[in-house]
């Protein structure tokens, strides 16, 4: 099958074509989203694999702000979902895509059908209101206490695990 390369309104990303549940994977700082595909031949074959190539990325228009945060990526991958017509996907985000996918989850739990935290970083303003596990422990929407939202709502630890 393999990963295609597409752009869409500036964001580019890869691709496996896939009828089944839509995997976004969002990747860390200094990264891209080619860093997902060794991942490929270990995931169902029938699954929609997306690896978006963040905004300021490889050949992905950066985020206007000059100091963005991870509530700027947030809006920036849901403005990318809308434009492919994608209304449910699950995440999985490393470093820095951690605080994009947890950011989003505060903005749009009811998108979000489960998501891996992988090698969660706190972020620029730590373990507070604004990092990973503020994030994190402020999300109150949801869809119960199997999908991401209740996820979201279950208490966390000072290094991110959720109880």
């Amino acid at each position: 099958m393999g990963f295609e390369a597409h752009i869409s309104d500036g964001l580019s990303y890869l691709e496996r074509a896939g009828s089944g549940p839509v995997l976004v994977c969002l990747h860390g700082i200094g990264s891209n989203g080619g860093s997902f595909a060794p991942l490929e031949d270990k995931l169902p074959a029938g699954w929609r694999v997306i690896a978006w190539h963040a905004p300021g990325y490889l050949t992905s228009q950066p985020l206007a702000q000059d100091w963005p945060e991870a509530a700027d990526y947030a809006a920036a991958l849901e403005a990318f979902l809308d434009r492919l017509g994608l209304d449910k996907v699950m995440l999985l985000g490393h470093s820095l895509g951690c605080l994009t996918a947890a950011s989003f989850v505060r903005r749009a739990s009811e998108r979000v059908q489960g998501m891996v935290l992988a090698l969660l970083c706190f972020g620029a303003r730590g373990r507070g209101r604004n990092g990973i596990v503020g994030g994190v422990q402020g999300t109150d929407r949801g869809s119960g206490r199997d999908g991401a939202g209740g996820f979201c709502r279950r208490p966390c630890t000072a290094s991110g695990v959720c109880a």
